[in-house]
């Protein structure tokens, strides 16, 4: 069974075989079941960092996604920022690495260790700050894109048996909360990278 994330409460009995869901709309929801499918085995050893960077100064032609060398960062992926009193058309980043949990506190995965790397990343894909003149011989010249560090997310890697896709996909007869997170995740299912 695939719950949505808007839940407040989650009870599970084992003899009685039933899970009370409370949402946060205060709905209470009481499922009874035959059989549990466990889809997550456990953790990998792995953490994903998601680095999040304020623009101060920057160009409104990022890419949608960046991808970095084998070092840190993996990818960056750019979205339109959400902070209030920010220019139109101005893109905020998230840098994503994907570490073993023995090396998050070591100084090349830091706050501002990430922060150098994109930088480095920014140079190598040629991407400038908004025009600032022109040189004496006449060749555009740009600012220096300016990021702050705004925070860290730090998520376990899960090592599951099924892909998302694959649990939808397991139908029971007679189920008609599988048939409806079913179709609900097949109605919504966006994706935020153009890979």
């Amino acid at each position: 069974m695939i719950a949505p994330d808007l839940i407040s409460n989650f009870r599970h009995d084992t003899e009685t075989k039933t899970i009370t869901i409370v949402s946060k709309q205060s709905s209470r929801f009481i499922v009874k079941y035959q059989e549990v499918i466990e889809p997550d085995l456990g953790e990998t050893g792995n953490v994903y960092l998601y680095d999040w960077f304020d623009v101060k100064i920057g160009s409104k032609d990022f890419p949608d996604i960046m991808r970095g060398d084998l070092e840190a960062p993996h990818k960056l992926v750019f979205y339109e920022s959400r902070r209030q009193k920010v220019r139109d058309g101005l893109r905020d980043f998230v840098a994503i690495t994907k570490i073993k949990e023995t090396k998050l506190n070591s100084w090349d995965y830091s706050e501002v260790a990430i922060e150098y790397a994109c930088y480095k990343l920014f140079k190598k894909h040629n991407i400038k700050g908004s025009p600032n003149g022109y040189t004496r011989h006449g060749k555009q010249r740009y600012n220096l894109i300016k990021i702050d560090h705004a925070w860290r997310e730090i998520k376990s890697e899960i090592k599951s048996v099924n892909t998302l896709e694959e649990l939808c996909k397991i139908k029971q007869k007679g189920n008609h909360l599988t048939n409806l997170t079913t179709n609900l995740f097949l109605t919504t299912k966006t994706s935020t990278s153009q890979e």
